[in-house]
């Protein structure tokens, strides 16, 4: 396990976060069970003192409301520390869920000004 590694807890998703490059990496399925996996993957991040974040997320296949609501939260916490989540790699079906989301993110998204 690398040292900033979560363990695989669940048998189809995957994190874990370059503190060098602020950058997380998901794989397998995003969802319910699996959120909390991601949140602590950003934390270690977040605790480093990035609130620039980079999320790659060209290994993950699938994500579902929790998955998509987790990243508003984490939009909105790196928002209050005038930061910013950017999403990299999106596979078309994971797109389209973040895109039927869009609109929560957006709102988010302006309440600060930094």
């Amino acid at each position: 396990m690398k040292e900033h590694e979560l363990p695989n807890w669940h048998s189809t998703f995957a994190a874990n976060a370059d503190v060098a490059t602020s950058t997380a990496h998901a794989g397998g399925e995003l969802d319910l069970l699996t959120v909390d996996l991601l949140w602590g993957t950003i934390d270690v991040l977040l605790r480093a003192g990035h609130y620039h974040v980079t999320l790659d997320l060209a290994e993950l296949s699938s994500v579902d409301h929790a998955g998509v609501t987790l990243l508003v939260a984490l939009q909105h916490s790196l928002s209050t520390h005038c930061g910013e989540l950017t999403i990299i790699n999106a596979r078309p079906s994971v797109r389209d869920a973040l895109e039927r989301g869009q609109v929560a993110a957006r709102s988010l998204l302006s309440e600060q000004g930094c």
